[in-house]
């Protein structure tokens, strides 16, 4: 027997989503509840629109993976986060709304939330700092980092209006969240930054669950390393209540 369309949820995102998907997991459990179906396509250095690199593992575009077919009815509720990395390859800010807005309209979810970007902790670093930073974070790329910042804040805004646009809700990003790194959450933030940005899911009417930190560790369905394309069986976690997770 099929689940109850009621208890499906998306989370989509990129290194953000992946490095705590066990807390955001947990969260979505917590206000869903434990027998939540959630499907989760994320991955370091994800693409909504574009297929993606992160040392030898390739991954699918998020509109071009697996979700979509394992999505056979539209969710309770969507988070979409982690949206930008494109615009350090040079991707105009209007081509990725573009995705985010085409990934909106696929999902088709109850209720939507757009996650802002990070731009007071971009924006509170010197350009001396963030060119450092960007050569760490993407040492095959020779960014201008003044640029890259007005990219940034012009997406930013654009969600804003995506947002408005498509009754989803926005969460903006709070600058206590990150450290050193301005575009990923500091380890000791990621459990209150999970917390805020799945608030609008509900309550927390349910406790805080078992869900290991080794499911971040868990392989997408569709994935290439070097070059070699590999495929793992969905879903790739269930929990003993019934909950399970699939990853795209």
């Amino acid at each position: 027997m099929s689940r109850s369309p009621g208890r499906r949820v998306v989370l989509v995102g990129a290194s953000n989503l992946s490095r705590g998907l066990d807390l955001a997991l947990d969260e979505t459990l917590r206000r869903v509840g434990p027998t939540a179906r959630v499907l989760a396509a994320c991955g370091r250095g994800r693409s909504y629109g574009l297929r993606s690199s992160f040392l030898a593992r390739g991954l699918p575009s998020v509109l071009e993976s697996g979700l979509w077919k394992a999505l056979d009815a539209p969710p309770r509720a969507a988070l979409l986060v982690d949206i930008g990395n494109d615009l350090a390859y040079g991707v105009e800010p209007e081509r990725v709304l573009g995705w985010v807005r085409e990934t909106a309209r696929r999902l088709a979810a109850e209720h939507l939330v757009i996650a802002g970007l990070p731009c007071a902790p971009l924006e509170r670093r010197s350009t001396r700092m963030l060119a450092l930073w960007a050569r760490v974070i993407f040492p095959t790329r020779s960014l201008d980092v003044v640029r890259l910042v007005a990219a940034v804040r012009e997406l930013d805004r654009g969600l804003t209006d995506l947002a408005r646009e498509l009754g989803a809700s926005r969460v903006e990003l709070d600058p206590r969240w990150y450290g050193v790194d301005p575009i990923h959450v500091a380890r000791s933030e990621r459990r209150a930054a999970w917390a805020a940005l799945l608030a609008s899911f509900g309550e927390p009417t349910h406790p805080a669950g078992d869900v290991p930190s080794s499911v971040r560790r868990s392989r997408a369905e569709e994935r290439t390393l070097f070059g070699i394309p590999l495929r793992s069986a969905q879903p790739c976690w269930r929990a003993k209540d019934g909950a399970e997770l699939s990853l795209f």
